[in-house]
């Protein structure tokens, strides 16, 4: 149950950050223009790498906290952590110049962008900076499953959130001022946040530095950091591939589907975010809780049902939700199709990345990553020359789909009473559903879309009644 309120209380907020997400986009490119988004599509880039600049400390927090009960050895783990952040603010400030030009060389786009380039890593490392405190203070409420209090952050975030930009939008018609509204409000997230997630002792914001937690720190989210530089890169390698071969309009054009499209991560993020600390705690205590992870194969078809139905409604909504946008060109739906598809894709197999992240294998993660965006890379080299600009759509989708099936594969296998029999049957069973939604995707075709109903709506009933059986059992003990 209180897992349930949980999900409920974070998909609230973000479906309503969701749909002020989905207005901004054609907002910004009817008023600004493509070349502006594929500008501020850098600074999106940029302000998730410099999240690896912590090596994954602020996740592994979350993963100790969630398992910790421990006043004293609370406090220790947020006093070590304020440590390295300190080191790594000083870090990030002195290799600021070089970053600068660093940026400026690699996104070449001509003269007159190179100084809003410019502009764009120094605000992205001010973002991070200021979004620190921020960040411990979320770890200790997610942690100890406050998400009605996240939740409540994380929804009045959103709305002056987006508030300073819809304002930086209308009055200014240079990006980098609206960049400059958005990274300002991560000085009134800290103060929102302490109010509302609550705040924490003045003891835990003492620095401590000792270099032998450091190491026993750090190299427990090295692997993870590693992990997260490759999940990054796999999201954003797009719109580097994108803007070097097509430049900064297509780069727009190319974003601004796929930051259309990811709103579909609202629900698997929301999903990772609530179940890590849970599947933390059961992991934890493996034998005694035996019953609830076995039946995690049975969640993961359930969740590949209902983000293959998403993304068959997704492309036959398609034509409307484009109809929206101003775009030079007369027919992106093929890109869509295939960016939505990988989307799902990637979404489904955020779930088996956290029960991965919360068993602490890591390096079954960075291994996972690693695989899918050499995938993507060779892929899309070898699609380029016969798709043109819908190359990356292909790469991802194919890399996406190699990903999600692996993924699952490496729980099943981790689950030792899952039986091995099942495993053929579950994977033909996807490979079958997710074919056919490509095949409508592209071609429409009525028969494809009705076989996608009578496979996938039988399961979601059936994965719904376990579902329901699971929770009676859980309330009440009785197996019957």
């Amino acid at each position: 149950m209180k897992f349930l309120k949980n999900l409920a209380s974070v998909y609230v907020v973000n479906i309503i950050n969701g749909i002020l997400g989905i207005i901004f986009i054609p907002v910004f490119i009817n008023n600004m223009g493509l070349t502006a988004y594929g500008l501020y599509s850098i600074y999106v880039t940029v302000v998730s790498y410099m999240s690896l600049a912590e090596l994954g400390i602020s996740k592994n927090l979350t993963r100790l906290l969630a398992s910790e009960k421990d006043e004293t050895k609370r406090r220790e783990h947020f006093q070590i952590v304020a440590g390295l952040y300190t080191i790594v603010i000083l870090l990030l400030l002195l290799l600021l110049p070089g970053l600068s030009q660093l940026l400026t060389k690699w996104f070449s786009y001509g003269g007159e962008l190179q100084s809003v380039i410019a502009w764009i890593a120094v605000l992205s490392v001010l973002e991070y900076i200021l979004g620190i405190p921020t960040s411990m203070l979320q770890a200790n409420c997610i942690s100890n499953e406050k998400f009605n209090h996240y939740s409540k952050f994380t929804f009045l975030s959103g709305l002056y959130r987006y508030a300073l930009m819809f304002v930086g939008i209308l009055l200014f018609e240079n990006p980098v001022y609206v960049i400059g509204l958005l990274v300002s409000r991560k000085a009134i997230d800290f103060v929102v946040a302490y109010k509302v997630m609550g705040g924490l002792p003045k003891s835990y914001w003492k620095p401590v530095f000792q270099p032998s937690k450091f190491k026993s720190l750090v190299s427990e989210s090295a692997v993870l950091s590693g992990s997260q530089a490759l999940q990054i890169t796999i999201i954003s390698i797009g719109s580097i591939l994108v803007g070097k071969n097509f430049g900064v309009e297509k780069l727009g054009l190319y974003r601004s589907i796929f930051d259309l499209v990811s709103k579909v991560w609202l629900v698997s993020n929301v999903l990772g975010l609530v179940a890590f600390p849970m599947f933390a705690k059961i992991l934890h205590k493996p034998t005694e809780n035996l019953r609830t992870i076995n039946q995690i194969p049975q969640y993961l078809n359930l969740s590949w049902s209902f983000y293959c139905l998403v993304g068959f409604f997704g492309t036959m909504l398609a034509p409307y939700i484009l109809g929206i946008f101003d775009f030079p060109e007369t027919d992106v739906n093929e890109l869509f199709a295939l960016l939505l598809i990988g989307v799902i894709l990637n979404a489904h197999a955020n779930l088996s990345y956290e029960y991965l992240q919360a068993g602490g294998n890591y390096l079954k993660t960075l291994i996972l990553s690693l695989l899918a965006l050499g995938i993507l890379f060779i892929s899309y080299f070898f699609i380029l020359h016969h798709a043109g600009f819908n190359s990356i759509g292909w790469a991802w989708m194919v890399s996406m789909l190699i990903y999600a099936l692996v993924a699952d594969y490496i729980i099943m296998m981790e689950i030792k009473r899952y039986i091995i029999k099942r495993v053929l049957p579950d994977f033909v069973f996807k490979l079958l559903t997710i074919l056919l939604c490509v095949f409508y995707s592209l071609n429409k075709d009525s028969l494809s879309g009705v076989m996608i109903c009578l496979i996938l709506l039988p399961n979601l009933v059936w994965f719904f009644y376990l579902f329901l059986k699971s929770y009676y059992y859980i309330k009440t003990g009785d197996r019957t």
